[in-house]
């Protein structure tokens, strides 16, 4: 199939203001952690505060900080994306199971012909799972994970994974939110995951891989060894797509078997959204060696 396909990826950070630090730490505490803040400070430094601060429920920080969040910012902000750099395989990570309304309805809107959903980790306490979207102009079927990832029930557990086959094209595609770094031994098991999924994917077919790994591209090839089939479709290992000053690396990426970028890098979008991480655009064509 010669047909170039043009591929994106966006943490969406649920829709908040990733790029200030504060509302970034305020949000992700508000939305994944149960216990109140005092109870939190005092855990994390083994102390014991001399007074106490007001409590809040989980409900009502939650009351607080949803309309904070801003779904439909993200979906203009795609629509405008879709205007100057068409994208034909769209992948939405960290999106809230109760914000997915209204992303589904603004993807058929943009003309996606199948729009795949799947849930990740849900702390305890928490209702409300992260979730992950990928959407397709080309026809695409759902195809069961031959070997499911296990979410872990905290923050960083993962945001979820879908596998999808174009009807047209037979293209794979497996996108995914791994969990974080921090907790290295689900982590281990998610790279474990990943490689046999890989490996039992028909050999012939081209497979486009692509979505938030936590984890830069040389790190997983000496840990998944069925990368090494794969082509790096951003070909930006130096250019960090988190944002955040302590940890600026580049964690997301696109990558395929059987296909390589027109061109020779990917783009890193860092202007228009304003998520923690930046978002992904590879445009890929077959690879004739493959």
């Amino acid at each position: 199939m010669s047909e170039q396909r043009s591929c994106f990826h966006l943490n969406t950070m649920a829709g908040g203001d990733g790029r200030r630090f504060w509302p970034h730490i305020y949000i992700h505490y508000a939305i994944h952690y149960k216990r109140p803040v005092q109870a939190l400070l005092e855990e994390l430094f083994d102390v014991r505060l001399p007074f106490k601060w007001q409590k809040r429920s989980l409900s009502g920080r939650r009351a607080i900080v949803y309309p904070k969040l801003n779904p439909n910012r993200i979906c203009d902000q795609l629509l405008k994306r879709n205007q100057s750099n068409p994208i034909d395989v769209l992948g939405l990570c960290e999106v809230l199971r109760s914000q997915q309304p209204r992303y589904l309805e603004a993807l058929q809107a943009m003309g996606y012909s199948t729009i795949h959903t799947a849930l990740g980790h849900k702390p305890k306490g928490i209702k409300d799972h992260l979730s992950v979207i990928l959407a397709t102009r080309e026809p695409t079927e759902a195809i069961p994970i031959p070997h499911p990832f296990t979410w872990g029930k905290m923050i960083g557990g993962g945001g979820g994974a879908i596998l999808a086959r174009g009807l047209e094209s037979g293209i794979y595609y497996l996108y995914l939110h791994l969990c974080t770094t921090e907790k290295m031994t689900l982590y281990q098991k998610h790279m474990q995951t990943l490689n046999s999924n890989l490996n039992a994917l028909p050999m012939t077919s081209e497979v486009v891989l692509m979505g938030d790994f936590n984890y830069p591209i040389k790190q997983l090839r000496t840990r998944i060894p069925a990368l090494a089939a794969f082509n790096d479709c951003m070909n930006q290992p130096e250019t960090p797509t988190f944002l955040q000053w302590w940890d600026r690396r580049s964690v997301d990426h696109i990558l395929a078997r059987g296909r390589l970028p027109a061109n020779a890098q990917g783009e890193v979008v860092t202007e228009l959204f304003n998520s923690d991480h930046a978002a992904v655009q590879s445009v890929l064509v077959s690879d004739s060696s493959h």
